[in-house]
């Protein structure tokens, strides 16, 4: 059995403030809510490395329970470098005082896929070696890049009705979430069949999640095919 993480790209869906959150649920506690239910979510690191953020951020990820692991979400053109390395440095105090390595992994964008190798290590050494990176937005991976990325310990971003590549290692998927569970059941399953079960995997939906019974939905389907 592998260890799959579910969630939705966005927990602050505007319509889940009528669906899912209570109406009197302050808005610092609506990242635990969440976490009692789905186990991962894209965490932006544009807002979460804000120092004038920070305080609140660490707030709301230590109310949440252990087994909730996010994925940082990095846009290339939108932080720095120095500013990754400040965020890496205050999650890694986090880390320490809760007892637990929060994030499941990276999420890594670039794009327009005009991206060079040694910017993307130069990005890999800016992310913990321990954090596997997902790319978003790449169009390299031909048999020439192939190894490099593998080394690096990068992967592409597995897409729902993708022919999966095993030999990537992928651990982060992203799934439309629709009414049609036969379809969906049909794509996790044969996510499934070939992503390894020795680490963990972040299944994601991209959309769809507005509405709430959808990505309950995709629980349950993951759950019955996980075994």
């Amino acid at each position: 059995m592998t260890d799959v993480m579910i969630g939705a790209a966005d927990w602050q869906a505007e319509e889940w403030l009528t669906s899912f959150y209570p109406e009197d649920l302050p808005s610092e506690w609506r990242l635990s809510y969440y976490a009692n239910e789905f186990s991962t979510t894209f965490l932006d690191c544009l807002q979460w490395c804000d120092p004038e953020q920070q305080d609140l951020s660490e707030e709301m990820l230590e109310d949440c329970h252990t087994g909730f692991h996010p994925v940082v979400s990095i846009g290339i053109d939108k932080v720095t470098p120095q500013q990754v390395n400040s965020f890496f440095q205050w999650l890694a105090q986090l880390d320490e005082e809760i007892g637990i390595q929060r994030v499941a992994g990276v999420m890594l964008s670039a794009d327009g896929g005009a991206v060079e190798k040694s910017s993307l290590q130069l990005w890999r050494e800016c992310i913990p070696q321990e954090l596997p990176i997902a790319l978003q937005g790449y169009s390299g991976f031909d048999d020439i890049n192939r190894q490099w990325l593998l080394d690096y310990r990068m992967s592409p971003i597995w897409l729902a009705n993708q022919v999966v590549d095993a030999d990537f290692g992928y651990w982060l998927g992203d799934i439309s979430v629709t009414s049609d569970t036969r379809a969906m059941a049909a794509q996790v399953e044969a996510y499934l069949s070939v992503v390894s079960v020795n680490h963990s995997i972040c299944l994601i939906a991209g959309s769809g999640y507005e509405d709430i019974e959808r990505l309950r939905q995709l629980s349950t389907v993951v759950r019955l095919i996980n075994g």
